[in-house]
């Protein structure tokens, strides 16, 4: 966004607060009786209290239009604030249309008898409800579902009417801002409020419908700045001036009328004249400058072809001046078709658009610093998206002025690739090496570990691991990633045959790896159940333990493109990851026969125990009985 449409928005928003201002101001005029607040100065007709709260409305939902992208709240509030307005607005006109009182009129205040040019007390005037339908059905109809013509064409018809209701109060025609005797009249400050609401609908969006030409950069563009508002502002002055002096006796009517057209047709035969010599020279200046660059051109252009890396000129119009043989070459365009083209509405992708502008809009300003190297993706004529790295400058006049931006850039889709996959296996390293490491882990611990560290790699939202049973084909859950379960609130079947798994578990049935980059348009979905968190794409992949598949490995929601190289990352990662659980299965088995054996051969000696414990009784006995000793134990041994 450059300088001009900044402060077109600006002023968009210094209006909307304007608009708030005012009709508080109105509203404790009429509170605490200041007539001054209410009418501007004694004789006029005031503004009613249900003016100035629909002012109030207007003026927040501008300030929630003015917002480029308001939060939802936000626009709920702006339309509720309309909707109110032309509510209002429209039962006031079918008061005066029916000749009915519904009671809107001194609901919050009662205006005293008496009061000027009103017909119907505490009732705004019939143009003034006019107005307001104008301005709020214009900001109800703004967003993605309607055009900026419809906004722009209802703001330019109340312009008009506020402009028309001025000029009444200027050259004391009280039609113009009355329209019919049983109607009250629109207050002075009322009208010029609409005026300005008008305005800064219309500067709210400096780049959109008839706004394009009054911001452009152009000889018609500043034509039309510099003649527009003189050709609004000196008829009526001329027709004042006219008015005061047959007022004051002397100027005849005759006469005024035969003065008021000679200076219309001086004034405006001077502008046009002045503002021609002006374009004159500034052509001839540009014609001058276009000779000499197509010179520089015409030499540069030798080198720059030959140069390694694409060269690209975008002048003020963000159109295409110069384009060298690498440019074409990677573009897919031939040098016609770039030549005068808008370069971002054809180059650069919808989703980098306004980003790649606004740098362009830098370096139109002289702000160089800090986008001196961007990357941004740019889209060939085969549709073909490529990440180039540029190095941007500015070409200037002989006078300094910036004429144009210059970049160099190389395509850097190949080197990013090749960076994004040495970082993946960097993760994949450390997630293996952290996952090596965790013997005294439970196997909850071990495959949460394992399931998040998948998501990591790929770049994914979501994960999920399920055993398979090959010789029932039967499936298990076993974990979802930690980023599932707060969007997830579907019943979940802990065991399913795989004839009622989705497509996710295709890749159990080709038992090769699936890619789904479209979920939405993807074939053969089973869908899923209520409650299931949204999908937008998803990678899974079959395990195998020597020819059978154990387990799959599923990730999804990734914000870019699954790929090959995801493939390649995940089963190099999940093989390492089956080996360390089927290692805690062994380990966990082994445990389990060292403590059976254990158990066994605790049996077994508490057994010997009793033996030796009756044998010992048995010879006690004996030798009471006067016989030999039948069992010899030594040391606890049996013998």
């Amino acid at each position: 966004m450059n300088e001009r449409e900044k402060y077109f928005r600006k002023s968009s928003l210094i209006i909307a607060l304007l608009a708030i201002f005012l009709g508080g101001l109105v509203i404790i005029g009429w509170w605490l009786g200041i007539e001054s607040l209410k009418s501007v100065m004694p004789g006029l007709v005031t503004m009613k209290y249900n003016t100035a709260l629909l002012f109030i409305l207007t003026g927040v939902s501008l300030w929630v239009y003015w917002l480029e992208k308001p939060a939802p709240t936000f626009i709920w509030l702006g339309k509720a604030a309309s909707l109110t307005a032309v509510l209002v607005a429209l039962l006031t006109i079918i008061e005066y249309v029916m000749g009915l009182n519904l009671g809107l009129d001194q609901f919050f205040f009662a205006e005293p008898a008496g009061a000027v040019l009103t017909r119907h007390l505490g009732r705004m005037a019939m143009i003034t409800a006019i107005e307001f339908m104008l301005l709020n059905t214009a900001l109800i109809l703004t967003g993605k579902h309607f055009k900026y013509a419809i906004t722009q064409a209802l703001a330019l018809g109340a312009a008009f009417i506020a402009f028309q209701s001025l000029i009444g109060y200027l050259l004391s025609a009280k039609t113009l801002y009355i329209y019919h005797q049983d109607f009250s009249a629109m207050a002075l400050h009322t009208a010029i409020m609409f005026f300005l609401l008008s305005l800064g609908i219309l500067f709210a969006r400096p780049r959109e419908g008839l706004m394009q030409l009054v911001t452009a950069d152009t000889s018609a563009g500043q034509l039309l700045r510099q003649l527009f508002p003189l050709a609004l502002i000196l008829p009526p002055f001329f027709g004042w001036l006219k008015l005061v002096g047959e007022r004051s006796g002397i100027v005849p009517n005759e006469l005024g009328v035969s003065l008021v057209a000679i200076l219309n047709a001086i004034t405006f035969s001077g502008l046009l004249w002045f503002r021609a010599a002006t374009m004159q020279k500034l052509d001839s200046a540009r014609l001058k400058a276009e000779t000499k660059a197509l010179e520089i051109q015409s030499r540069a252009k030798k080198y720059l072809e030959i140069a390694g890396v694409i060269i690209v000129a975008i002048g003020k119009q963000q159109e295409v001046l110069l384009v060298n043989k690498k440019a074409v070459e990677a573009l897919g365009y031939q040098e016609k078709e770039l030549i005068g083209k808008n370069w971002f509405d054809l180059i650069i992708p919808q989703e980098d658009r306004e980003r790649v502008r606004n740098v362009y809009f830098d370096l139109m300003s002289g702000k160089v610093a800090g986008v001196e190297y961007v990357e941004n993706l740019i889209l060939t004529k085969q549709g073909e998206k490529k990440l180039i790295g540029w190095h941007n400058s500015v070409l200037k006049d002989e006078q300094g002025g910036i004429m144009a931006t210059i970049s160099s850039g190389e395509d850097i889709t190949m080197a990013k690739q090749a960076r994004l996959v040495l970082e993946k296996s960097a993760l994949r390293m450390q997630k293996l090496l952290e996952l090596n490491q965790m013997q005294s882990k439970s196997l909850k611990e071990i495959t949460t570990f394992a399931l998040e560290a998948c998501v990591a790699i790929t770049g994914s939202q979501v994960g999920f691991f399920h055993y398979f049973d090959e010789a029932n084909k039967d499936i298990t859950l076993n974990a979802w990633s930690k980023n599932v379960m707060p969007e997830c609130s579907a019943n979940q079947d802990q065991h399913y045959p795989l004839s009622k798994a989705g497509i996710w578990a295709d890749c159990v049935r080709t038992r090769q790896p699936v890619i789904v980059n479209d979920y939405a348009g993807a074939a053969g979905k089973k869908g899923f159940p209520e409650g299931h968190f949204p999908v937008k794409n998803f990678l899974s992949l079959p395990v195998f333990d020597g020819d059978k598949v154990v387990m799959v490995c599923g990730v999804g929601n990734k914000a870019g493109l699954y790929t090959q190289a995801d493939i390649d990352e995940l089963n190099v990662f999940m093989a390492n990851a089956w080996l360390v659980i089927k290692e805690f299965w062994a380990r966990q088995s082994l445990n389990d026969k060292i403590a059976e054996i254990q158990k066994q051969n605790e049996l077994m000696v508490g057994r010997e125990l009793k033996m030796i414990e009756l044998k010992t009784e048995i010879n006690a006995l004996r030798k009471e009985a006067g016989q030999p000793e039948k069992y010899s134990i030594t040391n606890g041994i049996i013998k």
